[in-house]
């Protein structure tokens, strides 16, 4: 039997290439197929030939193969396909096919009249499978369709688009779009009946979307008659989905659509007709798109640009005023999501970021933070849920979960504020305007301890004026004395917890041993020992804040983090008492300096006043000198 000069993973020498050559096996194949009669024939031929295919290396083998027409006979011969393994095996045979094609090669497979691609039957018969039920048969077909754009052949690409082909893209945003319906409604069960975490029914179906997803953005590699068809019939109505999404949705629905658009406008091989039909053209891109369709017209330069009577400089303004109404959609839909208020600060950053894109700005008028663009995986967007589930089981007191929270809202809150005077014409401050520090009262506490640091540092001297001597175990079974201390900084909007050893020289005076964080140290009496306090410790800087710790922090989370734990043995009531009055004043002084520093951006309108009637006095002034 023929099939047996094959072995599995070997490589042709020349001397078998040759003797396959001389004996016309490919012919010898095509002969057993037209007289068997068995499927077994089939299969065995089929896995043959993928075999042989995958491990052909030289580009004579290939030629060889490809040539005399003997694959494209066996791609369009009638095979049972009602026969399931027959039907892999064929599809495994056309995609190692898909798997040899380059410029050269592809041509090999093409009937072309008058250098027009008539005929290509590997890709045609490939496409009738693309809808298959079974996963895995989807997934070989839109490998080979990847592979033929990749070739990047335009009389290829012509055929591609050309009837009745085009309706391969048509058909492909449809089950996209059903795709996304049915992982919506599982994601919806899963939500309401589920724990929160999703299921293997949810994950494979986000797999497959983001493998359509994957399909979508490689189509644009053609050339725009591809695009174009892609969307024509089905960008209205999936763009509009979108913008319902943003401005109506959940935060699920609203995140998943900012990341759809945000794709779009990152993909470079897409045309800018798609990001024009979705309402996402960057303005920069649009200038330069119009001015290079008056350049490229049949009339002079001049008049291209310049003259009003000029059919294409009317076709300019129609199609400039289409895209402006287009992407003000995109923006109010934007701004609706940015006033939200049930929505997560992550996603509300990720509409400012895109919005950010689209308004008119120079770099000097509006320099909304600099940020990366949104950088995820879709599964990480389509699958929030788990995400949330995660954050469930993290200890809901956890300082790293309350400092990832209050970092993303200040965030978003930075972004809103800048929106907002962006929106009412003025120019963005090189400073935000926040009052300066205030003087340090010469009656705070760290001005009596003699500490003027930011923070206090172990080693320092200080004053054990107002300290409250007490007893802490860091290992067990060995206490400490200590005297308890509780500050604010310098600046008022820092503070510590101190434990400073007393001097055995100099009276009234300690040694600073061990800080802790003021903020966040939630101070409790024991219910049941009046003398204890406890405290919460957590670390005096976020470790998520240093890009070069963040991967050590994301293992780390991932196990669950918990801030540590002190609890001070004081000699009475009263001086627990006293230790966390001391706690609660300093932590109230605290936020009272910083609501006081930060009051300038809550009242914008007053602040813009102000600023005027500053200016209104300085020049009323100068004139009267004058």
């Amino acid at each position: 039997m023929w099939f047996s000069f094959l072995r599995p993973r070997d490589r042709f020498s020349l001397l078998e290439l040759r003797f396959f050559m001389e004996k016309q096996v490919m012919g010898e194949f095509v002969r057993i197929l037209r007289v068997s009669k068995t499927v077994a024939v089939s299969v065995q031929l089929l896995q043959t030939m993928s075999i042989m295919i995958q491990n052909l290396t030289s580009d004579q083998a290939i030629y060889y193969l490809f040539s005399n027409e003997y694959v494209n006979y066996l791609i369009t011969y009638t095979f049972d396909f009602q026969h399931e393994e027959l039907l892999s095996y064929y599809i495994s045979f056309l995609r190692a096919v898909s798997g040899k094609l380059n410029r050269h090669t592809i041509s090999l497979l093409l009937k072309t009249e008058n250098d027009v691609v008539v005929s290509f039957p590997l890709y045609v018969q490939g496409i009738q499978f693309a809808f298959h039920e079974e996963n895995m048969i989807r997934t070989a077909v839109r490998a080979l369709t990847l592979n033929v754009y990749h070739v990047g052949d335009e009389s290829v690409n012509d055929y591609v688009v050309s009837q009745p082909h085009t309706e391969y893209f048509s058909k492909l945003v449809s089950f996209f779009q059903k795709q996304c319906m049915d992982l919506s409604a599982m994601v919806l069960n899963t939500l309401k009946f589920g724990n929160g975490h999703p299921d293997n029914g949810v994950v494979e179906e986000a797999d497959q979307q983001c493998s359509s997803t994957e399909v979508l953005n490689e189509d644009g590699d053609c050339n725009e008659n591809t695009t174009k068809s892609t969307f024509n019939n089905s960008h209205i109505t999936f763009r509009e989905t979108l913008l319902q999404y943003i401005s109506e949705g959940d935060d699920v629905q609203a995140q998943g659509s900012l990341f759809v658009l945000a794709t779009l406008l990152q993909t470079k091989e897409l045309e800018e007709s798609v990001l024009d039909a979705f309402g996402i053209l960057p303005q920069r891109k649009q200038h330069k798109k119009l001015l290079l369709q008056s350049l490229v017209g049949e009339d002079s330069g001049e008049e291209q640009l310049f003259s009003p009577q000029n059919g294409s400089m009317r076709d300019g303004l129609s199609s400039e005023l289409d895209w402006c109404l287009r992407k003000l959609e995109v923006v109010d839909a934007l701004v609706s999501l940015l006033c939200r208020e049930n929505i997560s600060a992550e996603t509300l950053w990720d509409g400012g970021w895109l919005l950010r894109q689209l308004l008119p700005y120079s770099e000097a008028e509006f320099n909304l933070i600099e940020a990366p663009s949104p950088q995820k995986e879709p599964k990480s967007v389509i699958l929030q849920l788990d995400r949330s589930a995660c954050n469930e089981n993290t200890v809901s007191e956890s300082s790293f979960t309350a400092g990832e929270k209050l970092c993303e809202v200040i965030k978003v809150f930075v972004l809103l504020h800048q929106l907002k005077i962006f929106s009412l014409g003025r120019p963005l401050p090189e400073q935000p305007p926040i009052h300066p520090p205030a003087d340090r009262s010469e009656t705070s506490r760290a001005t009596t301890a003699g500490l003027d640091l930011t923070v206090p540092k172990p080693g320092t001297e200080v004053k054990l004026v107002d300290a409250v001597p007490c007893r802490i175990a860091f290992e067990r079974g060995k206490e400490r004395n200590f005297s308890f201390l509780a500050l604010s900084s310098s600046s008022g909007v820092s503070g510590w917890i101190v434990l400073a050893e007393e001097s055995l020289l100099k009276p009234d005076h300690g040694t600073v041993r061990v800080t802790a964080p003021l903020a966040g140290c939630n101070p409790r009496i024991d219910e049941k020992h009046p003398k204890w306090l406890h405290l919460r410790i957590r670390p005096s800087t976020l470790p998520f804040l240093d890009p070069t710790k963040r991967g050590v922090y994301e293992k780390l989370k991932s196990k669950g983090l918990v801030d540590g734990r002190w609890t001070l043995a004081f000699r009475d009531d009263d001086s627990c008492s006293s230790a966390c009055s001391m706690v609660v004043h300093e932590i109230d002084l605290q936020c009272r300096e910083v609501e006081r520093r930060l009051k300038p951006l809550f009242d914008l309108d007053r602040n813009h006043l102000d600023q005027s009637n500053v200016t209104s006095h300085a020049f009323s002034s100068s004139t009267s000198s004058s």
